[in-house]
């Protein structure tokens, strides 16, 4: 399976930017994204590419 060759948006009105509901939410998402990044690049956890 090829690597996502995509960008992904997350948009929020302005006004709700810095609610701290909306805050946390857009944070976790981060965080999560940037933990899983070499799995949606199409990497294994240690670096190596998958073979699936």
């Amino acid at each position: 399976i090829d690597p996502l060759a995509t960008d992904l948006w997350l948009l929020t009105h302005p006004d709700l930017q810095r609610t701290a509901r909306i805050r946390a939410v857009l944070d976790f998402i981060q965080e999560a994204m940037r933990h899983l990044a070499p799995q949606l690049a199409g990497q294994m956890a240690h670096g190596e590419p998958s073979k699936a």
